[in-house]
């Protein structure tokens, strides 16, 4: 829901590059996401209580690929004229459906880290369903970066 809600409020912010009287609109339409956001998650607390009788957890430890992941920022490496060129020579990383792949590229901007990418297209992947886009996991999502990166598209920094 964080992530669908995050989606949300780029678009928010996009409406206000239209045209300078648009702020107010973006930013109203950012707050009416982050409200429902926050409806959501008190009702997916209510309900996983009412199935478990527990409070929803917190948050679970990382493993060690989900940390590799936050530790990175990847950015692009080179100009649009470049990235088009050479996103062929990427290799490929087996149970990453090529859409996803894509999608990992498109997320790849220098302030999200590699944890965020992953979660992102985790997210997506998962709205659609596994029959049209697989499963994405977190060690398909630092391979193809660092695919991404030896084929010199990305930068990890």
């Amino acid at each position: 829901m964080k992530y669908a809600a995050g989606r949300e409020r780029l678009a928010a912010a996009s409406i206000a590059s239209i045209h300078t009287t648009a702020a107010g609109l973006s930013a109203s339409l950012a707050a009416s996401v982050s409200q429902r956001e926050g409806q959501a998650m008190l009702e997916l607390g209510s309900h996983y209580r009412a199935l478990t009788g527990d409070a929803p957890p917190r948050s679970r430890a990382p493993d060690e690929t989900e940390r590799r992941l936050a530790s990175l920022r990847p950015a692009l490496a080179a100009g649009p004229r470049e990235f088009l060129d050479g996103r062929g020579q990427i290799a490929g990383v087996s149970g990453l459906h090529g859409l996803m792949a894509f999608e990992l590229l498109n997320l790849v901007d220098g302030s999200r880290s590699g944890l965020d990418i992953y979660r992102y297209a985790s997210a997506e992947a998962r709205e659609a369903g596994a029959h049209y886009f697989g499963t994405v996991t977190p060690a398909a999502v630092l391979q193809y970066l660092t695919n991404a990166a030896t084929a010199g598209m990305i930068r990890l920094r």
